[in-house]
């Protein structure tokens, strides 16, 4: 029983068809006309103006078959131009428009390549007759300054990183400086510690400017960014405030405007190792925002009993209320500690903090019935 060929091979035996004929024209001379001049004739060209040639075929081709065309010349030392053909409505011919930049080499350009494609087969056309033309400089052009400046165009996460290595790396700096090392002398190491706080204070807000750059146009995101870096900052603040009130009454005692047995200060060690753990939380913050974005993941609020009123807060914020009662998952979280209140008809109202930065379940369960809890 004889079988149908497939439409495959249908159009593989056309295009080896065509082949065979594009061969067997180039055991011949090619037809390769040039637009406009008389043959024999040598086109001369301006650098800028583009030359056009035309290869016309003794046979159209057939439709619906994968067709192209490439056309090279090659000029003075490595000076090469080239385009692709597009062929003509009659199907017979391929028109090429060769470009000819401003800054190409003066001199004689003479054809290297004629390339026709059917289907997946190409046949370069030989012998080549000989097809040249002249390209003179443009004595208009002169050659354009390229001096610039490159720029980096970092995403926000890889942003994020690059800063999260720089605060490591003064991190290190500060806690082998010397001068920040717990020792007798108060006002060096409080200065130290000041000052690396104000350096970190800084690099943030230059960090924040430049990430709410890239945020676009997006306004919930460029809020919750802000809140993000405000964190950082207010903790920072924090911090600075204690250390300043350190170095006002040590300076007070050494001019002998507070007495020493009045120094109710913290200790040193205390004040140098908290202002390590802000730069390392900071350092921590910027590498959670390159992981996971503006937000903290979801956070699922359980309660024992269920069916609890769920809100939650920052310290000195407003609270903000779940989408129903418990269980519940909590979206859209900035990165920051958060406390959860649950409030239950017949039950003493509930509490549970919640640290994003440590808890990596992201699950907070609050006991309002210690019965059911155990």
């Amino acid at each position: 029983m004889r079988t149908r060929p497939s439409a495959f091979l249908c159009l593989l035996a056309v295009a080896m068809t065509i082949a065979a004929a594009l061969r067997a024209q180039t055991a011949q001379n090619p037809t390769l006309t040039v637009h406009v001049l008389k043959p024999g004739e040598v086109m001369e060209t301006t650098a800028g103006e583009p030359v056009s040639f035309s290869y016309t075929m003794r046979e159209p081709l057939p439709d619906r078959v994968a067709l192209r065309s490439y056309i090279s010349f090659k000029g003075p030392g490595d000076a090469h131009v080239w385009t692709n053909g597009n062929l003509s409505a009659d199907r017979k011919t391929f028109d090429f428009v060769v470009p000819i930049p401003r800054d190409t080499a003066e001199g004689d350009y003479v054809l290297e390549t004629l390339q026709i494609g059917v289907g997946h087969m190409s046949t370069d056309l030989k012998p080549l007759p000989d097809v040249r033309f002249i390209v003179r400089s443009d004595p208009t052009f002169v050659i354009p300054s390229i001096e610039g400046d490159l720029s980096s165009n970092p995403t926000k996460a890889q942003l994020l990183r690059s800063r999260a290595k720089q605060i490591h790396t003064r991190l290190d700096d500060l806690i082998k400086n010397p001068r920040a090392l717990a020792g007798p002398d108060r006002i060096r190491t409080l200065s130290a510690l000041q000052r690396a706080l104000f350096e970190e204070d800084k690099a943030l807000a230059e960090t924040k400017s430049d990430y709410l750059k890239l945020v676009g146009n997006d306004n919930r995101l460029k809020e919750a960014a802000a809140a993000d870096f405000d964190e950082i900052a207010n903790q920072y603040a924090k911090l600075e405030k204690r250390i300043q009130i350190g170095l006002k009454v040590d300076l007070g005692v050494q001019r002998g405007l507070v007495l020493a047995s009045y120094d109710k200060t913290e200790p040193t060690t205390v004040l140098r190792q908290d202002t390590i753990n802000e730069v390392a939380g900071s350092e921590r913050t910027l590498l959670l925002m390159a992981a996971y974005g503006e937000y903290v993941p979801p956070v699922l609020v359980q309660t024992f009993p269920q069916g609890a009123t769920i809100t939650y807060y920052r310290d000195n914020d407003t609270p903000k209320s779940a989408s129903k009662v418990s269980d519940v998952s909590v979206d859209f979280l900035t990165w920051a500690e958060w406390t959860f209140k649950a409030v239950l008809a017949g039950y003493p109202d509930k509490t549970a903090p919640y640290d994003p930065y440590t808890d990596t379940h992201r699950v907070v369960e609050i006991c309002i019935d210690s019965k059911i809890c155990k």
